[in-house]
């Protein structure tokens, strides 16, 4: 009678253990699928976001070098070229705002900046009116008081901010999911824990398989990027990474963990001291690096960097996103031949009479490198100083 009731305990303790195994099992992948679709949304929609916001900025600078070429040439192409690129920025503009929708702060900073791009707009028409009517030293006096300048470095502020934001709830976002799936597996490990004593090598196994899809889970999150994605540990070391940075450095992912992360930049110093400046502030935008591939292609990247935190609050290490700027430094390249098209000296000046800018005409005329002009008085080139100031 006594076997019969130990035999009976015994598979009711199992057949329970089981059940319970099944229940918790079933609700750890229902949290793997649900914080996995969750996550998947979160980075998709930070990615539409920052790529709207990188569609305004660069639409505006394309609009402003077509702007410069109108006011050099007086063709009209260019206010066409123009008017396409500020055309494409309201789109983009729109879609921020829509994407945004149910984030409040994010709908003030576009409200605000779309006041700053209709102020910059009107800064612009103005610059088209007094060139046509008044010829282009008219339209210079307004550039010279910086005002076009100011507006659109407030512009390149806020979208900074905007995309500094976005990279913010997603890292939140990131954290509470991967809180969320520890804390499931957590339960579901100690009623694995406990099952031991009845059904032995299979509360082990569970475990394993659970560690498993927890390490898949997280290497989805990193993969989800196509820009390079590292996390990078408090010493400066690689501690994982994704195909984007696999391409960008041409060095395989075993290699590429546990060394230092300075080593695959032109420039390390600055590179460290990037990672740094996160651990001692939280977070880096927009910071400039060049990554260099193992067979000397370079690629221009910002980074977009925070700190990621255990549960307690204690700082693990770095997670940072890089951007491809090469489309940027190609649209400062077109700037720079609207400058050289005038084969005479040709000259951008501060509001303080300092140069900003000059073409080759101006170093052939003065014998002075373009280096060695840029940041230096207008005036000293002239026989007369004071009247070339006034």
């Amino acid at each position: 009678m006594k076997i019969f009731k130990l035999k009976y305990l015994a598979h009711f303790a199992f057949s329970t253990a089981a059940i319970m195994i099944v229940i918790l099992g079933w609700v750890l992948y229902g949290t793997s699928i649900e914080t996995s679709q969750s996550t998947h949304w979160a980075n998709n929609q930070t990615l539409k976001v920052n790529h709207a916001i990188d569609e305004v900025t660069e639409n505006l600078g394309r609009a402003e070098s077509a702007q410069r070429g109108y006011l050099l040439a007086g063709k009209k192409i260019f206010l066409q070229d123009r008017d396409q690129m500020l055309a494409k920025m309201s789109v983009a503009t729109l879609e921020f705002m829509q994407l945004s929708a149910d984030n409040s702060d994010q709908q003030r900073r576009g409200f605000h900046l779309n006041e700053l791009i209709a102020e910059r707009i009107s800064i612009m028409h103005e610059l088209v009116r007094q060139r046509q009517s008044n010829g282009l030293i008219a339209a210079a006096a307004i550039i010279e008081n910086g005002v076009g300048r100011t507006k659109s470095e407030e512009i390149y502020a806020l979208a900074a901010e905007i995309r500094q934001e976005e990279l913010q709830l997603l890292g939140l976002h990131l954290m509470d999911a991967q809180e969320r799936y520890q804390s499931t597996l957590i339960a579901f490990i100690v009623v694995a824990l406990i099952s031991l004593v009845v059904i032995g090598f299979m509360g082990f196994f569970s475990q394993s398989r659970r560690q498993e899809q927890a390490s898949q889970y997280t290497r989805s999150l990193i993969e989800a990027s196509l820009d390079p994605l590292v996390t990078i540990s408090a010493e400066g070391k690689i501690t994982d990474v994704n195909e984007g940075s696999i391409k960008a450095t041409g060095v395989a992912r075993e290699k590429l963990i546990g060394t230092d992360f300075s080593d695959y930049f032109t420039e390390p110093d600055k590179a460290r001291e990037g990672y740094q400046q996160v651990f001692a502030q939280g977070f880096v935008t927009d910071y400039a690096l060049t990554i260099r591939h193992q067979d000397g292609h370079l690629t221009d990247v910002l980074y977009n960097a925070s700190v990621y935190k255990d549960v307690d609050g204690n700082v693990l290490g770095v997670f940072a996103a890089a951007r491809d700027i090469t489309d940027q430094k190609q649209a400062s390249q077109y700037a720079r031949s609207l400058i050289e098209a005038s084969l005479d000296p040709l000259v951008t000046i501060s509001a303080e009479g300092k140069i900003t800018d000059v073409n080759e005409g101006s170093i052939k005329a003065t014998g002075v490198a373009r280096e060695k002009l840029i940041g230096t008085d207008f005036s000293d080139y002239f026989t007369e100083p004071d009247k070339a100031r006034e």
